[in-house]
């Protein structure tokens, strides 16, 4: 098994603390030791840090809480081990706290140096390689600064006015910080030395408005002048020699936020801007002309409800199944696994908490036999958390499998059709009232017949529900279907289905929609695309349904070129108006910088559905990177995409990303939405090129 994809999804920034600065014993925010800046991120609502690693693609803070509502963000290297602390400074009391997370220890508690109002402006201004504690107070223009272990560094120590901002750093390569600050009205640096050497005296580098960005962008030790044109986006960059290192280069707009650091650890700062609006970041090298991140996703926009992170890689998987809500704090799953008395993969039964602990993982049994993979099943959880396994495979029966004491039972639901298609589809209402079904199509008849279980009567009964396929001609194959019950114990069906009259003309695909809300059967078209030079159909829909009983669905629009190969994919979203009526919204159509040679117009693989309880819909779907050679396709379908709807319109993220070059491929996925809509998780099963594995992602609960 492939152990080394752990990714970190994403997460909501609501603000973000200024870059460390040079001269503090370590490179700006590197938390892991790497020699190179991680992405970081600090929420100041809750207090919680989030760090991550472009060189290692891993998290290396992930929600720790440090701090809280009022607490000014300090990190810094605040025990000389070379990796940078978090550490907050209270602007209520002046106090400091720190905490290592390379030992996983509180460095400072309570550390009072400061007051109400100032500025925290921590570095390295003795040289030891350790961060001091450091305020500046705007009102005189004095620095306050002593070590850790208490030794005074400098007491009221005159350096600025009202109007200049701060901009400590190491201006001459000595390795101590120097007290600088930059003239806002007049764009001036003004630099001197711990011991009161001046090296700048305004010095002009900027104009009013400009944003200082000092940093060392050469690599010689010293930290250059810079400043960063919010209006333009540009950057301006000189040595204190004079030397220009950087003029007007375009790496930003209005509005993104300036975040140099050290990004791929060559010793230069890089130029970085993040934007708080879309979560993404965009890091260039000055040094080697090179890009290293664009639009490199890392969290959502500050409006998202929750934030999400891999919480656990759970196990090898031959298989993933089916996966429903327990509760509000926990998932339960079936997944393929190796049987050791049956000697072959059997489904197993998984729970899984909202943090990503496994709780329980328990075989599936037919009386005395393990539940093969091979069969096709379906999982409800019921009210009291106890999971009901449907399966048809065993004799032509249905079966329910549940939990009996320590062990399972069974019981038969119903005979199964010999003329159903496969995959069956169960559900659990309000009521506790089992919902199963499964289709057949009669293509001579151009009707669909729903075979229709529910126990409503308290025992099992059967319809065998027989509906028009509207416009349709002869000649049909089911693509896939999908089930949802609403609050009132209505089913709502969705089927989808292609035409395939003959080999030498294109097919077209349709979505039907059937219901028996209102106590009638009845169908109606959702969805239908036909194209004059590809064959049309989609290959995977999702269905839900709001507290009012409207449904909506997700699909994966797919066309193929009439040999096969694929020749545009796209995310579509249905909504129901009214009776027969039913709007179409194309979501996504091209991929997120996940693609082979053919381009990037491969997106909405696999997509799956679900609405909270205010009505709001999230959907996760995968992109496809499609290549062709020798005239022969490969495709590699890969990372995890979200969209959101906000009421007012979509948002996209990329939860998951990855390069199409990887080749590790994103299969089966589940989406499942609290009932506030404010906790979320994913679970997906991932396909290196050997073994597979399923992960866990959920979101953090506001």
């Amino acid at each position: 098994m492939k152990t080394n994809l752990i990714v970190l999804l994403g997460f909501i920034v609501l603000s973000t603390p200024p870059a460390a600065t040079a001269g503090q014993g370590s490179v700006i925010n590197d938390y892991n030791g790497d020699g190179s800046s991680e992405l970081m991120a600090y929420d100041g609502g809750t207090g919680y840090w989030f760090a991550y690693s472009l060189q290692s693609g891993q998290a290396t803070v992930w929600q720790k809480q440090w701090g809280w509502a009022g607490a000014e963000p300090a990190p810094g290297d605040y025990d000389g081990d070379g990796f940078c602390d978090l550490a907050v400074y209270d602007q209520a009391n002046g106090y400091w706290y720190a905490w290592s997370v390379a030992k996983n220890v509180c460095l400072l508690w309570a550390q009072p140096w400061g007051w109400t109002g100032a500025e925290t402006v921590s570095g390295d201004y003795d040289g030891d390689g350790i961060s001091d504690l450091a305020v500046w107070d705007q009102a005189s223009g004095n620095w306050y600064i002593r070590t850790v272990s208490g030794s005074l560094i400098a007491w009221g120590q005159p350096w600025g006015w009202t109007g200049a901002v701060t901009v400590p750093g190491d201006y001459d390569g000595d390795g101590i910080n120097d007290l600088a600050v930059f003239d806002l009205m007049t764009g001036n640096w003004y630099i001197r030395t711990i011991s009161v050497t001046v090296l700048a005296w305004a010095v002009p580098w900027g104009w009013p408005g400009a944003e200082p960005v000092n940093g060392d962008y050469d690599g010689d030790g010293k930290d250059d002048l810079a400043v960063y044109d919010q209006p333009s986006g540009n950057w301006y960059i000189r040595t204190m020699s004079g030397t220009v290192l950087v003029w007007a280069v375009p790496w930003g707009w209005t509005g993104a936020t300036p975040k140099p650091g050290d990004y791929d650890g060559d010793g230069n700062a890089d130029l970085a801007v993040f934007d708080t609006t879309s979560g993404y970041w965009y890091i260039w090298s000055v040094a080697s002309n090179t890009t290293l991140a664009w639009r490199q996703f890392l969290d959502y926009p500050a409006d998202s409800p929750g934030s999400f992170l891999q919480t656990n890689v759970l196990h090898a998987g031959a298989s993933l199944g089916p996966v429903t809500r327990v509760n509000d704090q926990a998932l339960g799953l079936l997944h393929g696994q190796y049987h050791e008395a049956g000697g072959y993969s059997s489904w197993w039964y998984e729970v899984v908490s909202h943090t990503g602990a496994v709780l329980s993982n328990v075989p599936v049994y037919y009386n005395d036999s393990p539940l093969s993979v091979s069969l096709s099943v379906d999982l409800v959880v019921d009210a009291a958390a106890e999971p009901h396994v449907f399966t048809a495979s065993y004799g032509q029966n249905i079966l329910r499998l549940y939990r009996s004491g320590s062990g399972w039972t069974n019981e038969i639901v119903g005979a199964q059709d010999a003329s159903s298609s496969g995959g069956i589809l169960a559900r659990l209402d309000a009521r506790g009232v089992f919902h199963v079904v499964m289709t057949s199509l009669d293509t001579n008849a151009n009707v669909a017949v729903i075979h229709y279980y529910s126990n409503r009567s308290g025992a099992w009964q059967k319809e065998d529900v027989t509906l028009a396929l509207p416009g349709a001609p002869s000649r049909w194959s089911e693509r896939d279907k999908d089930l949802a019950v609403d609050g009132d114990g209505y089913a709502h069906i969705a089927l989808s289905v292609q035409h395939r009259p003959s080999d030498d003309v294109t097919w077209p695909g349709w979505i039907y929609y059937f219901s028996n809300r209102g106590g009638i059967w009845y169908s109606e078209i959702a969805d239908q695309q036909s194209h004059d030079d590809w064959d049309s159909f989609f290959p995977m829909i999702s269905l839900a349904v709001d507290a009012a009983g409207r449904p909506t669905l997700a699909a994966w629009l797919k066309y193929n070129v009439l040999t096969g190969s694929d020749a545009l994919s796209q995310l579509i979203y249905c909504s129901r108006a009214g009776a027969y009526s039913w709007t179409r919204e194309t979501l996504a159509e091209t991929a997120d910088d996940y693609f082979g040679t053919d381009g990037g117009h491969f997106t909405g693989l696999y997509p799956k559905l679900a609405v909270d309880g205010a009505g709001g819909a999230h959907i996760v779907f995968s992109d496809l990177a499609s290549s062709h050679v020798n005239g022969y396709e490969t495709a590699v379908v890969g990372q995890i995409r979200y969209a959101r709807n906000t009421g007012s319109g979509w948002t996209l993220a990329t939860l998951y990303r990855q390069s199409a070059a990887a080749g590790d491929e994103v299969w089966d996925k589940y989406l499942l939405v609290s009932s506030d809509g404010l906790g979320m998780d994913v679970v997906a099963r991932v396909v290196p090129s050997v073994g597979s594995y399923l992960v866990h992602f959920s979101s953090s609960r506001q």
